[in-house]
Parts: structure tokens; C-alpha cells; sequence
């Protein structure tokens, strides 16, 4: 009879052990070189960023992410100096696949439209709600630096309005593509 609350302990024990470990979380930063494309961007036009992530070995992951793309417009006579800022909250689903992580992400973004008129009059200073969803890859070198690569897509969701400067920009149809390119730490 002693040997059945023993055979019960050893039995548990032996289940709780071949139970799969938690999942663990991590964290990355990765500062972006991005190539803004497509859509509404008149030419290819080169920016910068950076991205803070929470993954894990869970599917389901965080980002956010801030990237500026100067003179995203264009930088044709009477436009002025302009840019692109998106901010982005992201779900990212991913999980490790022979050594390196895949994702795909998608969520709410932030657009901010700056243009500065012909002799800095006639500003755009817009703040616009948009989506953006995109896939990419995390390849790791060591255990906390690595790279990370992927391509989005964003739109505005706003209204369309056009701008009456000379330079006719189109406000709430806003889209275009971005590819970017970093360095991460894992934490």
C-alpha cells in the first residue's frame, strides 16, 4: 500500500518532466536602413529607422517601429522639403525555422505627412491612421546579433484630399511599399 503514493509522485514527476519547457521570451532592437518604393512615392527614396520587437518561442509576437523617409514626395521645384514618418504597432507571427525566424506582421500605423511649401509657405503638417503588413526573415549569427530583412506595404485610411500646391499631392490615398534592411540585438 506504501508503494502506491510513491508510484504516484514518480509518476507525476516524470510527466511534469517531459512536459515542454515556457515559451521564452526575448527582445530585439534593430536599427533599419529602408527604401521607400511604389505607390505614391515619385522615385525609390532612401530612409531610416528603427525597430523594438517582443518574440518568443511563441507563434504570436509585438513590434513597434518608427521609420523616416525624407523627401518621400519628391523633391521636384515648388514642393519644398518633405517627409514620410510611419509609427507602427505591430502582431508579428513567427517561429524558428533551421536557424533562422520568418515573420509576417501586420497592424496599426501612424503616417505623418510633412511638406513645406515654395519659400516655407502653404505647410502640410498631416497625421494620418493607416495599416501596413509585410514578411521577412531574422537570421541570427551568434546568440544576441543577427539581421533582419522584409518588405510592407502601407495605405493610409483617411479620406482623400488633394493639396492645391504646385506640387498636387493626393492626402488620404497615400501608399507605397518599403523594404528594409538591419542589424539586431537580442536581449
Amino acid at each position: 500500500m506504501r508503494a502506491r503514493p510513491a508510484l504516484l509522485v514518480v509518476t507525476l514527476w516524470l510527466s511534469a518532466a517531459t512536459l515542454p519547457a515556457a515559451a521564452e521570451d526575448f527582445y530585439t532592437i534593430t536599427p533599419l536602413g529602408v527604401v521607400g518604393y511604389g505607390g505614391d512615392t515619385r522615385r525609390t527614396r532612401p530612409g531610416f529607422g528603427l525597430s523594438a520587437a517582443l518574440l518568443g518561442d511563441r507563434a504570436f509576437g509585438f513590434e513597434v517601429e518608427a521609420v523616416s523617409i525624407p523627401a518621400f514626395f519628391g523633391d521636384e521645384d515648388g514642393l519644398g522639403d518633405n517627409s514620410l514618418t510611419s509609427i507602427a504597432c505591430n502582431l508579428v507571427v513567427s517561429g524558428p525555422v533551421a536557424g533562422a525566424r520568418p515573420y509576417a506582421s501586420g497592424g496599426l500605423t501612424l503616417l505623418v505627412s510633412q511638406v513645406e511649401g515654395p519659400g516655407g509657405l502653404f505647410g502640410i503638417d498631416r497625421n494620418d491612421a493607416g495599416l501596413d503588413l509585410g514578411a521577412g526573415l531574422y537570421a541570427f549569427f551568434s546568440p544576441r546579433l543577427g539581421a533582419r530583412a522584409d518588405v510592407r506595404y502601407f495605405r493610409n485610411l483617411a479620406a482623400e484630399e488633394r493639396d492645391t500646391s504646385p506640387g498636387g499631392l493626393v492626402f488620404g490615398s497615400t501608399e507605397f511599399w518599403r523594404a528594409s534592411l538591419g542589424i539586431t540585438v537580442k536581449f
